[in-house]
């Protein structure tokens, strides 16, 4: 069994219940495919130890019964231990390039049309947008607090400034 052909999405947690049902704590940014899996493998010693999986309830918490695990003390046995499934079942979610909204119409609900997103800018606090309205170069933070909405199919986003903050711009 290659280590590498794995990846660590968490660790299990505390029991739920007493019929060794046990909950899964996600540590991961990667978007696990849940469906698809039939065993796990915990880290025992170690060393990675597959688990088959009896049972996988993912639709509000994560509950994971694993075959041969019958009861709340079984599954305390392995509490705390590091969950790791195929690769194939994990899509690793890239860093947010935000660069790909360059092009995009930005649309403000106040203001509406500000143009073409021209560029992005690293900032410490917050990543900006940088359109040129009314002649004049706009920057607004990219934040999930003001953006309502990226449609990449019409290339538009939606976005709903702080009130007053486009205005400092064009005084």
């Amino acid at each position: 069994m290659n280590k590498e052909d794995y990846i660590e999405i968490g660790f299990v947690g505390k029991p739920h219940g007493y019929k060794g049902h046990m909950n899964l704590s996600i540590t991961s940014e990667d978007d696990v495919l849940f469906e698809k899996l039939t065993f796990v493998l915990l880290e025992v010693n170690n060393l990675l130890t597959p688990f088959f999986v009896e049972n996988l309830d993912y639709k509000h918490k994560i509950l994971l019964k694993l075959e041969n695990v019958h009861n709340d003390a079984d599954a305390k046995k392995l509490q705390s231990k590091k969950i790791f499934v195929p690769k194939e079942h994990v899509i690793i979610v890239e860093g947010n390039d935000d660069s790909e909204y360059v092009g995009y119409e930005l649309i403000d609900n106040i203001k509406g049309s500000l143009g073409k997103v021209i560029r992005i800018e690293e900032m410490p606090a917050s990543d900006v947008f940088i359109v040129i309205y009314k002649e004049k170069e706009i920057i607004l933070p990219i934040t999930d607090d003001f953006i309502e909405e990226i449609n990449e199919t019409t290339k538009i986003i939606k976005y709903n400034a702080p009130e007053g903050l486009i205005d400092l711009y064009l005084e």
